[in-house]
């Protein structure tokens, strides 16, 4: 295990978080599940326990007064039985249905909605393989095996603490009615639960938060699975699409919105177009609001040309504009002389006195 862990020191990353959920590796405690069960068996024996006892005494004491009616005794006894099941098992309704939608409770609690068949599909490597005969005398194995001792040994004690307490009423059962004998036995039996289910509650957080810490430490990562992981995400032809798409798509929303708002158009004069606003008073730089090559430049020409927004080619210009400026940011410092003269001549074209573009 210390071999297989070697280097693994990154937490694992939210898609191997994702993919050892689908395939049903998810933590959880047995422990915690069986105490609650427990707790809620106990909780349902209190409440019920009285209207079940009373129930159930009724059905065997009918049965006995039966008995002396019988012709074929073989063949009553299984009427008789017969007759009880649907008695017995709607007496019983209100412990099992209980237990039932706990145990489900419990286990939606600690996993959440979880359905995968992947834990169930055969894999014959895992029994043959040498590495399960190895976990089979590993040191978790012997660790599992000491917890479970550990266990056994305290509900044990529990149990005997609580049975012996009553010793001496154990000893007055004897001139004692049915009844009564068997609502000690109830209270006793509700008394163990009680104790034992909160011992194992206890002992069930601890291990639940334990089963939590081991399976993220095992589905740690190295370094390197990390980088091939980030790798063939940004590598994704379908990731890569999706991303150029939504840039496509918000440029063109850009332009739409953008262009009217241009000051100039500098062109390369056709292969580049970079749009820039400057509002004197407003901005303290130009700032580009579009740019783009070949189909994305012809677009920004014609739509500067449809709101009148002058075009001014300048080769070098456009094409170090092009490389280096990002939409929605102001140009770079070293580019404000050159397009401080293109802007002096567009605000001339427009009879407007141009103030300086420096920061």
């Amino acid at each position: 295990m210390a071999a297989e862990d070697e280097g693994k020191t990154e937490e694992p990353t939210a898609k191997k978080l994702t993919q050892a959920r689908e395939s049903g590796n998810v933590p959880k405690s047995t422990d915690l599940g069986s105490a609650v069960v427990i707790l809620a068996a106990a909780a349902t024996l209190a409440i019920f326990g009285g209207q079940t006892g009373a129930k159930i005494g009724r059905i065997m004491t009918g049965s006995f007064n039966r008995i002396s009616t019988f012709e074929d005794l073989p063949g009553s006894f299984v009427h008789l039985f017969v007759d009880a099941i649907p008695t017995l098992l709607w007496i019983l309704l209100p412990l099992v249905g209980t237990l039932a939608v706990v145990s489900v409770l419990i286990q939606l609690l600690q996993t959440g909605f979880l359905f995968s068949t992947k834990a169930l599909e055969p894999n014959f490597t895992k029994v043959f393989k040498l590495a399960g005969l190895k976990r089979m005398f590993s040191k978790e194995t012997w660790v599992e095996m000491l917890k479970s001792l550990a266990k056994m040994a305290m509900v044990a004690l529990v149990g005997y603490h609580v049975v012996s307490r009553h010793y001496r009423e154990y000893l007055q059962a004897a001139d004692q009615e049915t009844g009564q004998i068997l609502t000690l036995i109830g209270a006793i039996t509700i008394e163990v639960l009680w104790k034992c289910g909160l011992l194992l509650v206890l002992v069930g957080v601890f291990d639940y938060w334990w089963q939590r810490h081991r399976w993220k430490d095992k589905l740690k990562m190295t370094k390197q699975e990390v980088k091939d992981e980030m790798k063939s995400a940004e590598g994704d032809p379908q990731i890569k699409n999706k991303i150029k798409r939504m840039r496509q798509e918000m440029h063109r929303t850009m332009i739409v919105h953008e262009i009217p708002k241009a000051t100039v158009v500098i062109t390369n004069p056709t292969f580049i177009a970079i749009a820039l606003r400057y509002q004197q008073g407003v901005d303290t730089a130009p700032v580009v609001v579009a740019k783009g090559k070949r189909l994305m430049a012809e677009r920004i020409r014609d739509m500067a040309n449809d709101n009148h927004i002058p075009l001014v080619e300048d080769k070098p210009l456009a094409r170090s504009l092009y490389e280096v400026a990002e939409v929605g940011n102001p140009i770079p410092p070293e580019y404000f002389a050159a397009v401080a003269e293109i802007l002096a001549y567009v605000f001339g074209l427009k009879g407007q006195a141009p103030q300086s573009t420096a920061a």
